[in-house]
């Protein structure tokens, strides 16, 4: 409903035709590859409803995935009077991202926003030397892990949430790594999304086995095997810990996108 009571399209847009979607992937390559590649992942898979104000230049773009959890998107000029409506109506509760730019347009339509800074890094090749040899073993990611991935919990499968099914992830052309003690998994990276030659990669580490290395002791296999791919990691920092543990990996900062949620009603 992209968050709008009652109404499937927000005043001033209308749905997308297949022959607009040109458009709005120009829309979002405009905003920075590194910072949409959920979106463009999305677009390319058929995988969400895209509400387009056509009137405005650039076009004002909302996309919203059908899986579930992965976040609505905001695309557009600041100031864009779309998108100005188009927050004001929104109903509490929805959480959306949006290009920085779009900040002060956020802030202005509604009274204390829930405004996260996400910082996105990304490089060529990982840092050599790096090699932290935590307990357990790493193993690249395939169909022999299907098990032991569906006894994650809820938020380490939802680090999986870009795809229908534990299947389909694995039968990619690039998973991830994870690292394993005891035949279970305890911490995994894995590419989230991937949109041309950029893969957006995510990590996650089961509580209990948290600052002992694994996460980062998976992250650098992974980034090196996109890059053997002739492919870009990029990592969205969501926390101080994912900024260092992205640094540690040898990423280097690129750009930036904001997640907000509104949680009151409309100023």
């Amino acid at each position: 409903m992209f968050g709008v009571a009652g109404d499937g399209c927000p005043p001033r847009f209308r749905m997308a035709r297949d022959d607009e979607m040109r458009i709005v992937v120009d829309v979002l390559h405009r905003r920075g590859v590194l910072c949409t590649v959920p979106e463009l992942f999305m677009l390319g898979s058929d995988r969400c409803r895209v509400a387009l104000c056509a009137d405005e230049t650039p076009p004002a773009v909302l996309i919203e995935p059908t899986a579930p959890k992965v976040t609505l998107a905001v695309h557009g000029r600041a100031g864009s009077p779309a998108l100005r409506q188009y927050l004001l109506e929104v109903e509490a509760g929805i959480g959306f991202m949006v290009a920085p730019e779009l900040e002060p347009m956020v802030v202005s339509t509604r009274r204390n926003p829930r405004v996260l800074s996400m910082r996105v890094l990304s490089s060529s090749r990982a840092r050599p030397g790096l090699r932290p040899e935590p307990a357990g073993v790493r193993e690249v990611l395939a169909p022999r892990h299907e098990d032991a991935l569906s006894r994650l919990s809820a938020e380490g499968r939802g680090f999986l949430e870009c795809y229908h099914s534990l299947n389909e992830f694995l039968s990619s052309a690039i998973t991830g790594v994870a690292s394993v003690v005891d035949g279970e998994i305890v911490s995994i990276c894995v590419v989230y999304a991937r949109a041309g030659d950029v893969c957006e990669v995510a990590a996650y580490t089961r509580p209990e086995h948290r600052g002992q290395g694994h996460a980062l002791a998976a992250c650098i296999p992974c980034i090196e095997r996109i890059v053997a791919a002739r492919c870009r990691p990029a990592w969205t920092a969501v926390d101080e810990a994912s900024w260092r543990l992205g640094i540690k990996a040898g990423l280097g900062p690129v750009g930036e996108k904001l997640y907000v949620m509104f949680e009151h009603p409309a100023a």
